[in-house]
């Protein structure tokens, strides 16, 4: 279709073709169902809203897919855009869902005007009004949210990807040991060299549950990058730390392998764990792996390089989960994340894969459990601020110190909202449960869950640090 578009519009997508007109459309409805309560003899109110109300409604449909289509060829982005995109696709799942109950509340009505006294609808109508104000509310903040994505953000104007060979992870670090690096904001990057075999079983070890004998370090050769890996069976590989939100990110070679190649994250064991996989037999998976029997939430066809090194992603940002190869989106789906856990490496099948590079960036929504402690039960939540009245609370280009740029999206202080998804419409899934109240922003500690980040964590942002989530946008099926 994106072909075809090009041969007539320089739009991209036609979700910005489509989006005005339900929004155009409920506005107007709104008037109507204030006209009908007035002028309450006048029947053929009821009727032009409930036929405004169904025009919007389908609108809105078709956007909602053309927004899903346009987050989709975006490819892989920045954990800060990621936030942003999942919550302008909640609340306006949520929006739409509110009109559809409405539209079917003014069918209903139209039906009961056949039977009932005038006198007898005034609540009914009254009803029906409230949920419409809702509606416009709920209207508006997915608006805002989308409008954010593409002035704040630059999403679908500006390129905001990443290219195959740039980092995500940024910022001054602490060289541990020879290849690993903890950064700043809980990240974790380690591009293993090829004699850096102690490393495995230390910075790289088998999660709870995966047997300890199906991998092994290969003798390195002349010339080779990387670490080797001789596979022999099913192994779970994963980084030191327990994580919430976060991208997981490598880059792998497939030497003489054959099998399945995954990332994992939310690990409690072997068995329970997220998993993007891709195999040599050119399919792709995404699953929410289970002590009994595994939930699929998206399969499609991928090829994996063989003469090549190439780049696998798995980000999963509330109830949102994708898969990228070499930054094209290959899988999205949706499934509550649960509590923070270990990420790293999947392998299935047999010979020697070699690890270029490994990272883990926790996204702003839900830090890494091994570098921030908030007391007990205190989760650190950047995915949700309501402050009550008082307008926007704009994280987007804090300056905390020299080169430390610390970019949260943009922190919604609207009056009560509530965790809503897509462009046009979208699924609730949440951002790990809490309250969605903006872009990116918002601080859920729990039960007596405080800020004490302790020595060495927490946020520095000072020079060289901060979050800096880089460029990116969207995913592509």
């Amino acid at each position: 279709m994106i072909s075809w578009l090009q041969t007539w519009t320089a739009l991209p997508n036609l979700h910005p073709l489509l989006i005005h007109f339900p929004i155009a459309l409920f506005m107007i409805a709104l008037c109507f169902d204030f006209g009908a309560l007035i002028f309450r003899r006048q029947t053929w109110f009821d009727r032009a809203a409930a036929t405004l109300y169904f025009l919007g409604v389908m609108g809105g449909i078709a956007s909602y897919f053309a927004g899903l289509q346009a987050a989709d060829l975006l490819g892989e982005s920045t954990p800060v855009i990621e936030a942003a995109i999942n919550s302008h696709s909640d609340w306006a799942f949520k929006t739409l869902l509110v009109f559809g109950v409405l539209l079917l509340g003014r069918l209903l009505l139209a039906w009961i005007q056949r039977n009932e006294m005038e006198l007898g609808l005034l609540p009914w109508r009254a009803t029906l009004l409230i949920v419409a104000l809702v509606g416009q509310y709920m209207l508006f903040q997915t608006g805002d949210r989308g409008g954010a994505l593409v002035y704040r953000h630059g999403v679908g104007v500006a390129k905001g990807t990443l290219s195959s060979g740039q980092s995500p992870t940024n910022g001054k670090a602490n060289t541990l040991q020879t290849g690993f690096q903890k950064l700043k904001g809980g990240a974790l990057a380690w591009r293993p060299l090829p004699t850096d075999q102690k490393a495995f079983g230390t910075i790289l070890r088998y999660v709870s549950g995966s047997s300890d004998d199906s991998a092994f370090v290969a003798a390195p050769k002349g010339g080779q990058k990387g670490l080797g890996l001789k596979i022999s069976g099913r192994a779970v590989l994963v980084l030191p730390g327990n994580f919430g939100d976060l991208k997981v990110r490598a880059r792998l070679q497939l030497d003489t392998f054959k099998g399945t190649v995954g990332l994992v994250h939310h690990a409690y064991s072997s068995k329970q764990a997220f998993l993007f996989s891709c195999s040599t037999e050119k399919k792709a998976y995404l699953y929410k792996l289970l002590e009994k029997g595994n939930q699929k939430l998206d399969s499609a066809q991928c090829l994996l390089p063989k003469d090549r090194s190439f780049v696998m992603t798995v980000t999963g940002y509330g109830g949102h989960h994708k898969g990228f190869l070499d930054l094209r989106t290959i899988v999205h789906g949706h499934g509550g994340l649960g509590k923070p856990g270990a990420a790293g490496l999947y392998f299935q099948g047999k010979g020697i894969v070699r690890i270029l590079s490994l990272e883990i960036l926790p996204s702003s929504g839900k830090n890494s459990h091994g570098s921030h402690d908030h007391g007990k039960g205190g989760k650190h939540d950047h995915g949700s601020h309501d402050h009550g009245k008082g307008g926007k609370h704009d994280h987007g280009s804090h300056d905390h110190g020299k080169g430390g740029k610390h970019d949260h999206g943009s922190h919604e202080q609207g009056r009560g909202k509530n965790h809503g998804h897509g462009k046009g419409g979208s699924h609730d899934h949440g951002k790990g449960g809490g309250h969605d109240h903006g872009k990116g922003g918002g601080h859920d500690h729990g039960k007596g869950g405080s800020h004490d980040h302790g020595k060495g964590g927490g946020h520095d942002h000072g020079k060289g640090g901060g979050h800096d989530h880089g460029k990116g946008g969207g995913h592509d099926h």
